[in-house]
């Protein structure tokens, strides 16, 4: 499980598929600027990251 809301650039890109450093990275500029995930959904909003991207990652996210 890769938690969202706590995981690192490199914890990220290499849980997540289709996320790479580039990508880790804007979701840790997201969480900084707009604080923890309430929803893994929330992850689309942040740049580079689409509904496809969610759905192939969803059954390993966690926000805790």
């Amino acid at each position: 499980m890769i938690n969202i809301n706590t995981a690192d650039a490199a914890t990220l890109a290499a849980g997540l598929q289709g996320v790479g450093v580039a990508r880790a990275e804007e979701i840790i500029r997201y969480r900084e600027a707009y604080g923890v995930f309430s929803s893994p959904d929330e992850l689309t909003d942040v740049k580079g990251i689409g509904q496809a991207t969610l759905d192939r990652n969803r059954a390993v996210i966690t926000l805790e």
